[in-house]
């Protein structure tokens, strides 16, 4: 209950900082899918080759894949976070209702969940 307060006298110069934070991630990521989608595209698909080189090609464009799809993600993390932003309802924990710590938010600005919903989530079982 503690947090949900903290949240609550956060100011409009700290939400401004998030923002400005998102969207300077934001950026970053866009710049890094394009480059990523680029050397996808740079990558030969399937030239003549030994087994060994088209297994190396082939991992190297799963990993390029991998790393865009999961860029991709945080950049819809990234929106949704401007989103909440937008309709004043930034830093609530989206399980509990209750606020996500600034300090959580200063280390993942486009978090979705408090400390407590998140360790919940990822436990085994």
């Amino acid at each position: 209950m503690r947090e949900l307060e903290e949240s609550k006298t956060m100011n409009a110069k700290e939400i401004k900082k998030f923002k400005e934070e998102l969207l300077s991630l934001k950026e970053q990521l866009l710049s890094l899918v394009q480059k990523t989608t680029r050397d996808e595209k740079e990558y030969p698909s399937s030239e003549v080759g030994d087994t060994i080189d088209l297994a190396a090609d082939s991992s190297a464009r799963e990993l390029l894949f991998e790393l865009n799809h999961n860029e991709r993600k945080r950049l819809e993390d990234i929106d949704n976070a401007l989103k909440k932003i937008e309709q004043g309802v930034f830093g609530i924990c989206e399980k509990c209702g209750d606020s996500i710590s600034k300090k959580r938010l200063e280390a993942v600005p486009y978090a979705h969940f408090c400390i407590k919903c998140k360790a919940q989530l990822e436990k085994p079982g």
